[in-house]
């Protein structure tokens, strides 16, 4: 079975006063703001979002994301939470391990010094 605990990864782009709403039962989401300003809106409170900040909504979190007058830009990592992970069967790497690592020609070939 081929699996990742990474479920997505994307660019959000939300304009002026927009609202983007994000409920996933089972999933974790980080969210990095790439420019722009907003809100975070959870059950738990309001979080502003600003240039290189990030925040986590752990599994099972709604939450509303509102577009500031620059709008906003983010970047969403999605992961399966530990709770859907333990019910997936453990990796096992089909490769062996001789094969589990790229090799770049002749990296093996250079000498120190």
């Amino acid at each position: 079975m081929l699996y990742s605990e990474c479920e997505s990864f994307e660019q959000l782009v939300l304009p002026p006063g927009a609202d983007s709403l994000h409920a996933s039962p089972g999933i974790e989401q980080i969210l990095y703001a790439v420019s722009g300003k907003g809100m975070l809106r959870t059950e738990d409170g309001s979080l502003p979002l600003t240039p290189g900040q990030a925040a986590l909504l752990p599994a099972g979190t709604t939450a509303t994301i509102t577009a500031g007058p620059p709008g906003l830009e983010l970047l969403i990592l999605r992961t399966l939470s530990a709770r859907a992970r333990s019910v997936l069967p453990p990796r096992i790497p089909e490769l062996s391990p001789g094969e589990r690592s790229i090799r770049v020609p002749g990296s093996a070939d250079r000498k120190a010094g």
